[in-house]
């Protein structure tokens, strides 16, 4: 069904760590006996410190507050499931950084353990393209089996020291990982359809609309791998 993997969290932890405190949307339950006090109480926290502020300072009345956390469906763009009937399942990840690419990969492997993680990336903020911090691409991927790499997004490039293409693609390389280049939104599904098999799961990682292909990938695969 379409929805998300999990409902928003903001707790600043690792998603391994956020498994232990948060629900999970699909009626998946987190497998881990041990929580984190830390991760736990942060969760657990906000509700209420939401309440105080909202209502102390007369922003919201209390049958306001309870209606809109009733009706509350999470944060977008945070694990939200794409296709609708396919039976390769694709969500999409906030890969603003490293850390939460890494929390999208983890809860993605946490949940599909069996099946070939697909993983379609753009490298889009300037973190991501940035020379002082190419060294994300060291480990960032290490749990993905195989992967795409969009061209690097261009705004603001004239602003910082922007690594290209090529010197991505060659420190993704250099860490031992499964990865292709792709500079135009043909070359991806191309690449998709020689690739993408039905035991696989495939994770959307950005921050931005990768040139429509945010909203097209899941659509090709609800249209090529539908029950």
């Amino acid at each position: 069904h379409r929805g998300s993997l999990k409902p928003a969290c903001s707790c600043a932890n690792t998603t391994a760590q956020q498994s232990r405190c948060c629900p999970w949307s699909c009626g998946l339950e987190a497998r881990n006996e041990r929580r984190s006090s830390q991760s736990r109480s942060s969760c657990e926290l906000l509700p209420p410190a939401a309440a105080a502020f909202l209502l102390g300072n007369d922003i919201l009345t209390a049958p306001e507050f309870v209606a809109g956390i009733a009706d509350f469906k999470g944060i977008k763009r945070r694990l939200d499931k794409l296709t609708n009937t396919s039976s390769v399942p694709c969500f999409e990840g906030f890969g603003s950084s490293d850390a939460k690419a890494k929390s999208a990969i983890a809860a993605i492997k946490l949940h599909f353990p069996s099946k070939r993680l697909v993983v379609v990336f753009e490298p889009h903020t300037f973190s991501w393209r940035n020379r002082s911090t190419i060294h994300w691409y060291d480990h960032t991927f290490d749990e993905v089996d195989t992967m795409l790499v969009y061209h690097p997004a261009e705004q603001g490039a004239n602003t910082h020291d922007q690594v290209t293409h090529a010197e991505i693609m060659e420190r993704l390389s250099r860490a031992g990982a499964a990865a292709v280049a792709a500079a135009t939104k043909e070359d991806v599904m191309a690449w998709l359809a020689k690739t993408a098999q039905k035991d696989d799961v495939v994770l959307i990682l950005t921050s931005g609309p990768m040139d429509g292909l945010v909203s097209d990938i899941p659509v090709w695969l609800d249209s090529h791998f539908s029950h």
